[in-house]
């Protein structure tokens, strides 16, 4: 199964970007790019679709930086500003606990 679900994913990254219809929500310092579109859905209505592009590295969830894993869960509803991604580090380099203050991430760069 896992033979054929690289084999899909690396099909669909290689489609023309005229067919995905996706737009560009961010990138991250680590080198992921982070998409979204909209799907048509049976009864009429439209659902965001959120994706990331990890630039043809093997996944690992230390990949997703927090602040983005949280966009990509639907637990945040933008995606992360430079500022919220810069206080979450800031946060973590000055060793506080817990939640960031600033956006209230449970971030591994906050142990």
């Amino acid at each position: 199964m896992s033979a054929l679900r690289t084999l899909y994913n690396g099909l669909r990254a290689r489609l023309p970007a005229v067919f995905r219809r996706r737009e560009v929500s961010g990138r991250d310092e680590v080198g992921n790019t982070y998409y979204r579109w909209f799907e048509r859905q049976t009864d009429g209505s439209d659902r965001e679709r959120r994706e990331v592009d990890l630039g043809g590295k093997e996944f690992e969830p230390d990949l997703i930086p927090p602040e983005w894993n949280q966009w990509l869960r639907r637990t945040r509803v933008e995606p992360p500003s430079e500022e919220d991604i810069a206080k979450c580090v800031v946060f973590g380099e000055l060793g506080f606990r817990g939640r960031c203050h600033s956006c209230g991430c449970a971030c591994r760069s906050c142990p």
